[in-house]
């Protein structure tokens, strides 16, 4: 890059943005049966909230980018300083340059680069520093031109990695270590998305998804369970952009990608069972049932949503409230008897401010066979 546009670069670039850490929380399971707890962003702090999604859209279409964006090592010396800008500017790095519209946005896959300590500034987590890892840029714009800006939208989106294989909702950017920073420039989103180093899949095939929402459930996108591909679920009501991910196919590594699927699972397993107990949160919690939160709690009307079980018959689902958010998946065996429908007596419960701020999901089995879950919270 030539030393003008170095200068311009320092002179004009925003400030980059990193999206907050979620709620530190732990949710208590007072219904029968397990919930399955998904990997926040940020795994240097502890978490015990997952993955999940609301309803989003479809369509899309896919052209390759007449170059107006910034180039990755542009954006990756605005995020992460000038080590990672050279990794690339380097041979390993892949430019892909594709774009997607869908609905109102148009959204530009710039290139991934993946290795070792290609950077100063490192994520960390429990066990260490995240040293091994891959890096995406990716540009987002409006369509029509409009600009977008960093308050409107900057942290409204999702760029997750996919595996051919694996379920998108149970393996995604929350498991893998994953996090993004983010800034505007020229009316142009741009986001540097990181999570563990993935080449090993190289063979099985990679996906990257773009959400215009910051969860990602079982009706995002559709998953075949005999070929193991991941496409777009045209019926969802929101963009879910899916690129597929050229990778370099002579660093696959079967073995590395199979201990590297048993280590996301066992840490997000290990997310819950380390969770710290809260003072005085199961006692306060233990005094409520059904009956009192529909009379006493009050109902977030915003929260109520419909949910289609999955093949394995898992719920997955999202809450957000007070700038509070969290997603679990259920087993729907587990809240209603066969034939059942109505109310389920079983409900999950999380603290919010303080151990006598709860927050309550409930599940009602509607006639057609979805399951329509409610958030509700104390006075």
């Amino acid at each position: 890059m030539s030393d003008k546009l170095d200068d311009l670069l320092k002179n004009a670039l925003a400030p980059s943005e990193e999206p907050s850490a979620w709620l530190n929380n732990r949710i208590i399971q007072i219904a029968k049966g397990d919930i399955t707890m998904r990997k926040p962003f940020y795994k240097s702090a502890r978490f015990a909230v997952a993955a999940a999604a609301v309803i989003l859209a479809a369509g899309g279409v896919t052209t390759y980018a007449t170059w107006k964006y910034l180039s990755m090592d542009e954006v990756a010396r605005e995020t992460k300083g000038d080590k990672l800008a050279k990794a690339f500017q380097g041979r390993d790095a892949i430019r892909i340059n594709e774009s997607q519209t869908h609905g109102k946005y148009k959204v530009t896959l710039i290139g991934i680069t993946s290795g070792k300590n290609l950077t100063e500034y490192y994520m960390s987590g429990d066990d260490g520093k995240y040293e091994d890892r891959t890096y995406v840029v990716t540009a987002i714009e409006y369509k029509d031109g409009s600009p977008m800006s960093m308050e409107s939208s900057g942290s409204n989106f999702l760029v997750t990695p996919l595996i051919k294989g694996e379920k998108p909702w149970q393996c995604n950017i929350y498991h893998m270590n994953g996090g993004s920073s983010s800034f505007v420039k020229d009316g142009i989103l741009y986001y540097l998305s990181e999570w563990d180093n993935i080449e090993a899949f190289a063979k099985r095939g990679v996906y990257l998804g773009v959400l215009d929402n910051v969860f990602l459930d079982n009706m995002v996108y559709d998953f075949d369970e005999e070929t193991g591909e991941i496409t777009q679920n045209k019926d969802y009501k929101g963009m879910n952009v899916l690129f597929t991910v050229p990778m370099d196919e002579s660093k696959a590594d079967e073995a590395a990608a199979d201990a590297l699927l048993k280590k996301w699972q066992k840490d997000a397993e290990g997310d819950e069972e380390d969770s710290e107990p809260l003072d005085g949160f199961e006692e306060e919690a233990e005094k409520w049932d059904i009956d009192r939160i529909q009379k006493e709690a009050v109902l977030v009307k915003d929260s109520v949503k419909k949910v289609k079980a999955d093949k394995d018959g898992m719920l997955n689902y999202d809450w957000e409230w007070n700038g509070q958010a969290g997603s679990a998946s259920v087993l729907e065996e587990t809240l209603f008897e066969k034939g059942q429908t109505g109310m389920s007596e079983h409900y999950n419960v999380t603290n919010g401010d303080g151990e006598k701020d709860l927050i309550f999901e409930t599940y009602y089995r509607n006639e057609d066979g979805t399951v329509t879950i409610s958030i509700y919270h104390t006075k």
